[in-house]
């Protein structure tokens, strides 16, 4: 995928589910194909939470990439303009806006609203302005911390 194919997408699901995230880009596929996720799958079924959680961290996995290109500047006015897609750089804007609130909806498991409701950080802005090479790692440990619970349940369960 490229930066471009999130330009202008719409991320508000009314409940996070990480297969609607991932129907919305197109990725189910291909992010249910990779070796994790399938032997999770074949161990503990299609509907456990580590089948979920192993999606989650492969559609990260997916995007590191991206996410650890350097991105444009934060711009407070970027939201207040009449027209926010007519140049390049705005369009450019947007993918990167779109793709840093895809990256954190899976790594939190949250909706946009509840991300909001909650006031959670790092949010969207913080993520912008971090380093491009601490990125990936900074929505790791969101990951880590919000599926905590799930994680050490699984490390319960492979231990036997």
């Amino acid at each position: 995928m490229e930066l471009n194919d999130f330009f202008g997408l719409d991320f508000n699901f009314k409940q996070f589910e990480i297969n609607t995230a991932l129907d919305l880009m197109g990725l189910r596929r291909v992010i249910e194909s990779t070796r994790q996720v399938s032997q999770i799958t074949e161990r503990f079924g299609k509907y456990s939470p580590y089948v979920d959680l192993a999606k989650r961290q492969q559609t990260l996995n997916y995007f590191k990439a991206l996410l650890e290109q350097d991105m444009l500047d934060y711009d407070p006015r970027y939201y207040e303009k009449e027209i926010n897609t007519a140049t390049t750089h705005d369009r450019r804007y947007n993918a990167e806006e779109r793709l840093l609130e895809f990256a954190l909806i899976v790594a939190a498991g949250q909706t946009p609203k509840q991300l909001k409701s909650h006031d959670f950080k790092p949010n969207v802005k913080a993520l912008r302005s971090i380093r491009a090479s601490e990125r990936f790692d900074r929505l790791w440990e969101v990951l880590s911390r919000e599926a905590g619970d799930v994680i050490q349940a699984f490390k319960k369960d492979i231990a036997g």
